[in-house]
């Protein structure tokens, strides 16, 4: 490739841009940039000795061991930072048709305060009918949403790469129904950005929401637990006990980068 190349070093930030005196250096033809990088923003780059080749994009600035950069254009883009959400218990609300399915069969409601810290079943008189719900047609495909899901999902869209990972695979009835409902609720989510497995440890996105520790303890990011009943009495994780909570914790981790 043809270009032109200058050698700088530096290592200070412009404090006061309209106190320097900067000369002009001519644009060249394509950019490489091979250094060190302390601190970069859209106005200004520090590292050490760094080799530049400069396209018609940029106007650079050089005085001493301060550059500047002027960028016309997008050059150096920041990576999005993606996030894995579980379904039960984080957008789906597994614990109330639970509880609507077993007041239909057998008249009694259990209160959700009667499943804190323990697993869902555990709470209710007849152990097996809870569990054979999870395998019987029809669970996963009239879940409740849980408040404030659909609208905090568009919104982290506009500044995260949002998947939906679901170890749909333990309930094999469940992939179906699960695609069905994410269809009907969530059909802004691309098929490209809905993952079914069996094992969450081959995931590798920057945050996890999940309501489960088993699926925690192999987040490669920055894992975040989403309050359910069955975890109440769990403290290792970052914890969100609601949609709004954790809008405005990945805001603000957004803000921190």
């Amino acid at each position: 490739m043809n270009c032109a190349s200058i050698d700088v070093g530096f290592s200070q930030r412009v404090k006061d841009q309209q106190k320097c005196s900067f000369s002009q250096i001519k644009p060249f033809k394509h950019l490489r940039l091979k250094a060190e990088i302390k601190y970069i923003d859209s106005d200004n780059l520090i590292c050490t000795r760094a080799k530049l080749c400069v396209s018609p994009i940029m106007i650079i600035y050089l005085n001493a061991d301060i550059i500047k950069t002027q960028i016309k254009t997008p050059l150096m883009t920041t990576r999005r930072k993606s996030i894995a959400v579980d379904m039960d218990n984080v957008i789906a609300d597994i614990e109330e048709q639970i509880i609507n399915w077993y007041e239909r069969d057998f008249g009694l409601r259990v209160t959700r305060e009667a499943m804190h810290g323990i697993p869902e079943e555990d709470a209710f008189p007849d152990k097996q009918a809870v569990t054979g719900y999870i395998n019987k047609p029809g669970f996963f495909r009239t879940l409740p949403l849980m408040p404030g899901a659909v609208e905090a999902l568009k919104r982290l869209m506009v500044n995260f790469d949002v998947y939906i990972v679901s170890a749909a695979m333990e309930f094999p009835l469940s992939l179906y129904e699960k695609h069905q409902w994410l269809l009907e609720h969530f059909p802004f989510i691309s098929w490209r950005n809905i993952v079914f497995c069996g094992d969450k440890s081959l995931i590798h996105t920057d945050y996890m929401i999940d309501d489960h520790p088993k699926n925690l303890d192999f987040c490669k990011g920055k894992p975040i637990m989403f309050t359910a009943s069955h975890n109440r009495n769990h403290s290792k994780y970052t914890r969100v006990n609601n949609w709004d909570e954790a809008i405005a914790l990945l805001e603000k981790e957004l803000e921190s980068v």
